[in-house]
């Protein structure tokens, strides 16, 4: 795949801000969730 066009390239963007966001997200759940376990145990 190359992105010589703008256009590719915006896409790929696109796409990497979206799957970089939902990581971010899906990251604080599960440390939300180990800190409230780890507050539980003490």
């Amino acid at each position: 795949m190359t992105l010589s066009s703008p256009n590719m390239a915006t896409l790929a963007f696109a796409a990497w801000r979206l799957f970089k966001e939902s990581l971010d997200k899906d990251f604080y759940q599960i440390q939300g969730s180990f800190g409230s376990r780890l507050s539980a145990m003490h």
